[in-house]
């Protein structure tokens, strides 16, 4: 947990002066969940890594094509109405599709017993 807090403390710093204050809180968020809720998993430490790093990245890439696509749309009143309201739930849209996708990378790469076989779907 030491290293991913690290990790996770690292892509704060290094992105807390470029990114507005929803994106960074949403990234935080999902680093911290990452942190406390997948590194005590059984697994290996750099798909834990890994996985927060990439996860961190499509957070800055959500961030990015949130933000042209506002900016895109500020002109028109409507769009800034519905921005300002669903505006920082659409920042946690992305938390739950690569947490999702992180766990299952995390339960195929994690080594079984020996004796423990694979159940195959007929």
């Amino acid at each position: 947990m030491a290293t991913g807090a690290v990790v996770a403390f690292s892509v704060y710093v290094l992105l807390h002066g470029a990114l507005e204050d929803s994106t960074l809180v949403s990234i935080v968020i999902f680093n911290l969940l990452s942190v406390l809720l997948t590194f005590p998993l059984r697994g290996p430490l750099w798909c834990k890594i890994l996985w927060l790093g990439l996860g961190s990245l499509v957070g800055l890439a959500w961030s990015l094509i949130r933000l042209s696509l506002v900016s895109l749309t500020m002109g028109v009143g409507v769009f800034q109405l519905v921005y300002f309201a669903i505006g920082p739930a659409v920042d946690f849209m992305w938390i739950v599709p690569v947490w999702s996708l992180g766990l299952s990378s995390l339960a195929s790469v994690t080594p079984r017993k020996r004796g423990e076989k694979r159940k195959e779907a007929k």
